[in-house]
């Protein structure tokens, strides 16, 4: 699907996807390591926030940078 919009929605949306593929990818490895430190993980959370964070911004500005040019590209053929 092409994004409708490029401005707050999409920034929502990237953010939505950030924090899906940071918890996928990192809470099941995250979660092992903090059982071999006894169950002690305060930093797990912060970590897959964090990660989400940048994740957003870098689909943020790929999608506003790559994809705005092919959709352009698209309406005028």
């Amino acid at each position: 699907m092409l994004p409708n919009g490029f401005g707050v929605k999409l920034l929502a949306e990237c953010f939505a996807c950030g924090l899906l593929v940071a918890i996928g990818f990192l809470w099941g490895p995250l979660t092992i390591v903090g059982f071999a430190l006894d169950g002690h993980a305060p930093w797990l959370w912060p970590t897959i926030g964090a990660t989400s964070v940048v994740l957003a911004l870098l689909m943020f500005v790929y999608v506003r940078r790559d994809v705005k040019d092919f959709v352009a590209s698209l309406d005028e053929s």
